[in-house]
């Protein structure tokens, strides 16, 4: 399925293995960026070329149309419903499922995400977008929010800012790009997408860290010519235009929490 592209660095951080399952597949982006950028350093970790394991990329779609045009990216492809995967347990290392769930009612979609935990024996990667889109996109039939996954044993990260704030003013603009875009990080309910991610094996430590944020508070401060305190007094005029859609109380006390 087709996906924003500020998911790609996210999603590619938590790719593990060498035999990777992309349910859904559509044209082939997911197959086509593991297999290009599984060998780059990862944020924070040093890449052993050496040591990387052997790689099998298999992708599974509905579409005979879309398999029939991504041959020659994927080891094997399988016309196939990810409600009913056709592997043994634990046959693959990392399963993707991009923008995929958000196309099904969410039972069956519920069904797509357990079948995808059986067939792995280390990581989940889901990908949705927010909720809003439902409304937008008639192809979009069900709605996923943050708490969904979490309660399920996922660590849910938003990525990019929420397009509805955009201004002609600079500042602005800088000021979504610079703060409330990495904050959507944290707020996944403020990004255009939402990456859910399970860890099923003991021996992985699934954490993603981002850069430092007082690190990448100065930087703004000074790239602006503001204090921190100025870019917290903006960050929280930010707020209220996201409050209108969200919790204000619970917005405000995270951003707080951050720039402490």
């Amino acid at each position: 399925m087709s996906s924003i592209l500020a998911l790609d660095e996210v999603v590619l951080e938590f790719v593990q293995g060498g035999r990777i399952l992309d349910v859904g597949c559509g044209r082939g982006k997911w197959g086509h960026l593991v297999r290009i950028y599984r060998d780059w350093p990862r944020r924070g970790k040093h890449c052993d070329y050496l040591a990387l394991e052997p790689l099998k990329i298999v992708g599974v779609d509905l579409s005979r149309q879309n398999l029939f045009g991504v041959k020659s990216i994927y080891d094997a492809i399988i016309e196939c419903d990810g409600v009913c995967l056709p592997f043994r347990s634990n046959s693959f290392d990392t399963v993707i499922a991009a923008e995929t769930i958000e196309h099904i009612p969410k039972p069956s979609a519920w069904r797509l995400i357990v079948e995808c935990e059986r067939v792995t024996r280390r990581v989940v990667i889901i990908t949705t977008p927010p909720p809003r889109t439902v409304g937008i996109s008639p192809e979009h039939i069900s709605s996923w929010v943050p708490s969904d996954f979490q309660k399920n044993g996922y660590r849910v990260y938003g990525v990019r800012c929420y397009p509805r704030f955009a201004s002609k003013k600079i500042l602005v603009q800088l000021l979504i790009a610079f703060i409330i875009g990495p904050i959507s990080y944290w707020f996944p309910e403020l990004g255009s997408g939402m990456v859910a991610v399970k860890s099923l094996s003991k021996q992985e430590e699934m954490l993603f860290i981002p850069g430092n944020t007082d690190e990448m508070i100065d930087h703004v401060g000074k790239v602006l010519s503001l204090s921190k305190q100025q870019l917290t007094n903006i960050g929280m005029e930010l707020i209220e235009r996201v409050s209108r859609c969200f919790n204000k109380e619970l917005i405000k006390k995270r951003f707080l929490d951050i720039i402490s």
